[in-house]
């Protein structure tokens, strides 16, 4: 007697039809993802732009440009802030705490170790690095 397990075509077929509803998901959560980071990076953005309205740091500046937001302080170094689609995180470089990698989960990016918010953590380094400017992460 043949098993259907041992079946080639049986197993192949599987395989196929499990793939087919796992892109499906992964499709969305992959879609869902960019959403959620394209409006951050673009928060970001529009946040750093507005402290470099407020400093007159030599050598301050701020790019975004696929997927990849660089902020130089002018002062204290550059933070460089990236999409990371495969692994759903946003990775922030910073000159002042270093690499941390961010996952979105209710409605806020926290880091992976679970200890600091995006927003937060980047408030307070600013602040800390632009003393006497009125910095504000939008949360």
């Amino acid at each position: 007697m043949f098993s259907i397990l041992r079946n080639p075509l049986v197993r192949q077929a599987s395989s196929i039809r499990s793939r087919f509803y796992s892109a499906a998901a992964t499709d969305e959560a992959s879609r869902r993802f960019h959403e959620v980071a394209d409006i951050r990076m673009q928060t970001l953005l529009d946040d750093f732009d507005a402290i470099g309205e407020k400093c007159d740091a030599p050598g301050f500046d701020v790019v975004y440009s696929s997927g990849v937001l660089t902020f130089n302080t002018g002062i204290a170094g550059t933070y460089v802030i990236n999409k990371q689609p495969p692994n759903k995180q946003i990775w922030l470089s910073s000159p002042i705490s270093g690499p941390k990698r961010f996952d979105h989960l209710n409605g806020n990016w926290i880091d992976s170790k679970k200890t600091d918010k995006l927003e937060e953590l980047l408030e307070t380094e600013l602040k800390t690095i632009f003393k006497g400017i009125d910095v504000t992460i939008t949360k």
